[in-house]
């Protein structure tokens, strides 16, 4: 083996400490890096293979009551491609040991809803048919929170009569991904869910027959939103209609989508300043490492080594580091995407989770560490190019000696002999001392991004259930009521 090969393994064991703590901060920033990429791209994959199978519609427009005959007229409205209109009413449910009563929206399905707007995914059981029983469709987040299964009966309030609901399946839908309660901050599956039934048993229940009070639309290629979206609202404006919305203001994607968003900042952002800690070390790690072997560096000259060779010789250490970095780096984040993956299936629910694992991250991961072991290596490597055998013979170190001078002023200063030192070392080496403050800073940014989303968690609640919602309970009418009723409520006990 050559001399110079023999200096490898002898470095790489002698800074075996410095460089696993190099390896270990390479492979939290490029697992963070992977993991958030990989489940973004999963979810997104999931979540648009679940809208075209499933004719996840563009626009919604909710009313008060409207004739068929205008589900009608709405399709010939220029840019629309179909129309769903539907009856939706959100109902009471009681369960036994309850004691507040669930909330469930109520929506009508037609003969063929799996090819219908929105069209409804079948986890188990089979369609609710038109029949003197009322047969429903349960969400499956709904029926977990629960325990309901296939043929147990539920009873509901509709229109202030007391109804037994009859489940036959438990399904899902592209616009319930993300189910929460209106009005409220955070989804609670147990006390909200969804419900689809037959539109002639609805229709009957909520004296809505030939009727609808909600509307989904699914618009074609060539379509200008916005215009429709006028058009929708000109049509539906005598009939209780108080505007229609787009994807963007549609409760579950909107969730979907800032979680999505939140991951790609948290894919860039925290994986940054692990990398930023990585190059500090890299390069604080190879200027010591360069000043201590200024002799060496100088005897391989002699022996006729030449300055590319000296150069090449660091950069198969900082290889070695960074290739292990970035190893274990995506071999962790997979596994940390699968995780999250399974995480996310508790809230967002899809026919079929969409796993995918190679993409581009991977190219930009190791792009990412090569950055990093350019950006930290290249000033030591090219200290050691630079070095003339001869300079590199002395002894001391390679760094600037501070001036006389600034030594014989500080001299005059009534200072502590370690302020005197750390002065000294400061003005000998500024910018060996401004990066080390730069490199502490970037460590205390990760103990404060660490911390930073439970705070805020803490945060949100306190501000939403201690300043804004600040009752015990709140009561909800079906419908309006006189003022009256608040003497009543108030003399009810406690």
């Amino acid at each position: 083996m050559r001399a110079i090969g023999r200096l490898l393994l002898s470095d790489l064991a002698r800074h075996w400490k410095q460089g696993l703590a190099i390896v270990l901060l390479m492979t939290c920033g490029i697992a963070i890096f992977v993991m958030s990429m990989t489940t973004m791209r999963t979810l997104e994959a999931s979540r648009d293979r679940y809208y075209s199978q499933y004719s996840f519609a563009h626009l919604w427009a909710p009313l008060v009551r409207a004739p068929e005959d205008i589900a009608e007229q709405i399709r010939q409205v220029d840019g629309i491609d179909r129309v769903s209109a539907r009856i939706e009413r959100h109902v009471l449910v009681d369960f036994p040991g309850m004691i507040e009563p669930a909330l469930a929206r109520l929506v009508s399905i037609d003969r063929e809803p799996e090819f219908d707007i929105n069209g409804l995914f079948l986890r188990s059981g089979r369609l609710p048919t038109f029949s003197e029983e009322t047969e429903v469709v349960v969400s499956e987040l709904f029926a977990e929170s629960h325990g309901l299964r296939l043929g147990d009966r539920i009873e509901a309030n509709l229109e202030g009569k007391r109804e037994s609901l009859h489940i036959v399946g438990i399904g899902l839908s592209p616009d319930t991904i993300y189910v929460i309660q209106p009005g409220m901050l955070l989804p609670d599956n147990r006390l909200y869910g969804i419900l689809w039934g037959p539109k002639e048993k609805l229709a009957a229940a909520f004296n809505m027959e030939g009727a609808f009070n909600s509307i989904a639309v699914r618009l074609s290629h060539d379509a200008n939103p916005k215009g429709v979206q006028r058009q929708l609202d000109t049509i539906l404006s005598r009939y209780g209609g108080i505007g229609s919305y787009d994807r963007d203001e549609q409760q579950s994607h909107a969730r979907v989508r800032d979680e999505m968003h939140e991951l790609r900042t948290m894919g860039m952002l925290t994986p940054a300043v692990f990398l930023c800690v990585s190059a500090f070390l890299v390069h604080m790690v190879f200027s010591r490492m360069i000043a201590q072997q200024t002799e060496q560096i100088a005897t391989l000259r002699a022996f006729g080594y030449y300055p590319w060779e000296i150069a090449l010789h660091y950069i198969r250490i900082v290889s070695v580091w960074v290739a292990l970095g970035i190893g274990f780096g995506i071999v962790l984040g997979l596994r940390l995407a699968d995780w999250l993956a399974e995480l996310y299936r508790m809230f967002f629910r899809f026919p079929e989770l969409v796993m995918v694992r190679f993409g581009w991250e991977w190219i930009v991961s190791v792009g990412l560490g090569g950055l990093v072991a350019f950006l930290g290596a290249i000033a030591g490597v090219r200290r050691a190019m630079r070095l003339p055998p001869a300079v590199a013979m002395r002894s001391g170190s390679s760094h600037a000696a501070p001036s006389s001078k600034y030594i014989s002023y500080l001299g005059t200063l009534p200072l502590a002999p370690v302020t005197r030192m750390v002065a000294v070392r400061w003005i000998g080496n500024p910018w060996l001392m401004a990066i080390s403050v730069l490199g502490l800073a970037l460590g205390m940014s990760l103990l404060i991004l660490s911390s930073f989303m439970e705070t805020t968690i803490q945060y949100v609640l306190e501000h939403q259930f201690a300043r804004s919602q600040r009752q015990d309970l709140q009561l909800a009418f079906y419908n309006p009521r006189s003022e009256d009723c608040l003497h009543e409520i108030a003399q009810w006990q406690g």
